[in-house]
């Protein structure tokens, strides 16, 4: 990890654990509370359980101590990999662990390493190994409900600021070489993630991406720029198969560190995709997105649980596999939205 001037660390000072193991969402909207740790206790040893993505994404980050890799197995694997980490964790002798999520092993892994304040949140009394509890929220946003486990520390989670991302040279370097490829070296350019790795029913089809692909190109004046992650490829294949003989530039982020996709994302004006990781990425790269949602009977509660964080996302709402005209009418919203510097969800009920 890049190092920084710092304070040292103290004798007596806490040693934090904070538990953020899961999808790449899930651990962007613990990083204010990671940061806001190390502002509040500048001297503390601070270490975050992720997994490999994870590790991989905060790496860019100084004020993190340690970052330790734990990979949820099922079957024959998962007993050796919590032993691993229980002796690892009891060998660190941390004394909080702040868990993110309501996972029950977690919490036993932390009493299992002897860990004596475990900070979580309140599930209706089913949460019996933690020491202490806060409400958990399901109609407000997922960077705020992990900044609620502050009060515990005697914190406050007001003043929340933006996300923040470190920039690496080399990063930069190898972003600028893939968007060259994609004829954006020198042009303005939007990002459209396919969502393969998103539920088949809440994403778009493969005609209504290519719909989107040519309004971007026509209307705004970008290079519309499909996006390739893991995962990615049965869906963006599809989309290949909508152009036909029109190829869209497509820039593969597979074999690269989801650091460089960040760094692409940073400079792009614009990206559209759905209710998944690459949304989030886009939030934490500070740039203006559209996300798609496919409607829900909670939808509203489920936006102000999950919309990505940042003022500049405009979200769109849609019925199950929508027509291509609904899709753009949505769309050309939202574009109105990100324009007048509001934010506001757009709707196309079902």
């Amino acid at each position: 990890m890049p190092t920084v001037p710092r304070p040292p660390i103290r004798r007596g000072e806490p040693r934090f654990l904070v538990w953020r193991n899961g999808k790449l969402g899930n651990t962007i909207v613990a990083i204010p509370l990671i940061l806001a740790l190390r502002r509040a206790f500048p001297h503390c040893h601070l270490a975050v359980v992720v997994d490999r993505l994870g590790r991989d994404l905060l790496s860019a980050y100084a004020e993190i101590d340690d970052l330790i890799v734990y990979e949820r197995r099922h079957g024959r694997g998962a007993l050796t990999e919590s032993v691993r980490l229980v002796r690892r964790l009891s060998a660190d002798r941390f004394s909080h662990s702040l868990h993110l999520k309501r996972f029950f092993r977690n919490a036993f892994l932390a009493r299992l390493a002897g860990i004596p304040n475990r900070f979580g949140f309140d599930t209706g009394g089913r949460a019996p190994l933690l020491t202490k509890t806060v409400p958990y929220r399901e109609d407000r946003n997922m960077v705020l409900t992990c900044l609620s486990l502050l009060s515990l520390l005697g914190q406050s989670e007001q003043g929340v600021e933006p996300y923040q991302y470190p920039a690496r040279d080399a990063d930069m370097a190898i972003a600028a070489g893939l968007l060259a490829g994609c004829g954006a070296a020198d042009r303005p350019y939007a990002f459209i993630h396919c969502g393969a790795t998103t539920q088949a029913s809440h994403r778009l089809t493969a005609g209504a991406i290519k719909a989107l692909y040519a309004v971007i190109a026509r209307q705004l004046s970008l290079v519309p720029i499909l996006m390739m992650g893991p995962g990615d490829e049965s869906m963006v294949a599809e989309a290949r198969v909508a152009f036909g003989r029109d190829e869209p530039a497509v820039c593969d982020f597979r074999p690269h560190s989801v650091r460089v996709t960040i760094e692409a994302m940073r400079r792009a004006r614009l990206f559209v995709g759905h209710d998944s990781g690459p949304a989030h990425l886009a939030a934490l790269a500070g740039t203006p997105e559209i996300v798609f949602y496919v409607n829900r009977s909670d939808m509203a509660m489920h936006l102000a649980k999950w919309k990505p964080w940042q003022e500049q996302c405009a979200t769109c709402v849609v019925s199950e596999a929508p027509a291509e005209d609904l899709v753009l009418g949505a769309f050309a919203r939202a574009v109105e939205t990100l324009r007048l510097g509001t934010a506001e969800p757009q709707s196309n009920p079902p």
